[in-house]
């Protein structure tokens, strides 16, 4: 049974005309009268007695016109459904982002998201582990730094941050000072581990503007995370000197609880995307998120800010 010759029945039982049933359906007269006999032919009982001047339903007819009716109706019902669905972003949004993005960029942002988008449903894993996202079922995830390339992945960039040396008073108040990178070999360094395992490298820019870089193994102590939180509690409590994106220590730095162990160097910039599988179809609540975290004016202010450290950092510059 062909479901477009179930419709040129149903039409033309409605309108007990060919011709308006033709015309509502694109199709000439004949190919309408074709439709039928084919729907009769393959039901193997006849549904209408067809005259030059009228169409009567059978009793056959009859029965076959209200389940039909019904059916078609429902199958309306779930075309409709469908593109409601496929243009209006909803189910479960899977997420993951560094711990460090929580308070001060994405928890805002998802609150809004959620007001605009309330058919969603969040999980948010914050986590400093780089999740594989097409084998754990994750939809988005932020990151930072250089990612590792992949045909599976798909990313959009969101901008650039940057990344300062920071210890308290009290800790740099008993150890050797600091002048040059080749100092920090004498202090206790809280070093992050990277996704493969290694050890993230501190980058800086030089007086001339030139990138160096020091590796925090060299540390005279270090000690090891895959947390940021952790490692900032490790800072704030005297324990050594931490390498983090300006924007997770700004405040710290403003209240003067940390300070900048490296004035002389320039905070150097890393990117940050979110990335996503790689599809043909964007689902509507990826896009959304999407759009929000790329186009949204409150955010979009809030992220310059966070991320290029850029009012704070010309303030911070100005004070040492």
């Amino acid at each position: 049974m062909n479901l477009d010759d179930v419709v040129a029945f149903i039409y033309a039982a409605q309108t007990g005309s060919f011709s308006q049933t033709a015309q509502k359906l694109g199709l000439t007269r004949s190919a309408v009268g074709k439709r039928i006999a084919r729907l009769e032919e393959s039901l193997k009982v006849r549904l209408m007695q067809r005259t030059t001047r009228s169409l009567t339903l059978t009793d056959e007819g009859k029965v076959f016109l209200s389940h039909s009716e019904q059916i078609l109706e429902q199958l309306q019902l779930a075309q409709e459904a469908l593109q409601q669905r496929v243009s209006t972003p909803t189910g479960r949004l899977r997420i993951s982002a560094p711990v460090l993005l929580g308070k001060p960029l994405l928890n805002s942002l998802i609150n809004k998201y959620l007001d605009l988008y309330p058919q969603v449903e969040i999980e948010l894993s914050y986590s400093d582990r780089f999740v594989d996202l097409v084998a754990e079922g994750f939809d988005v995830a932020i990151r930072i730094g250089n990612t590792p390339a992949s045909d599976q992945l798909s990313a959009r960039y969101l901008g650039e941050y940057h990344q300062i040396a920071v210890a308290t008073p009290q800790y740099l108040a008993h150890g050797k000072k600091i002048n040059e990178l080749e100092d920090l070999k004498e202090h206790s360094l809280l070093a992050y581990n990277s996704f493969n395992g290694g050890v993230l490298p501190w980058r800086f820019l030089n007086k001339q503007e030139k990138e160096v870089v020091f590796s925090p193994q060299q540390g005279k102590k270090v000690h090891y995370a895959d947390n940021a939180s952790f490692l900032l509690d490790l800072c704030l409590a005297h324990k050594g000197i931490l390498y983090m994106p300006l924007f997770f220590v700004a405040q710290y730095l403003q209240s003067g609880q940390l300070v900048n162990v490296l004035p002389q160097y320039q905070p150097i910039s890393s990117p940050m995307r979110i990335v996503y599988p790689s599809r043909n179809n964007l689902s509507p609540k990826v896009r959304a998120l999407i759009d929000l975290l790329l186009e949204d004016p409150d955010f979009k202010a809030l992220r310059d800010i966070l991320l290029c450290g850029a009012k704070f950092k010309q303030k911070y510059e100005q004070k040492n």
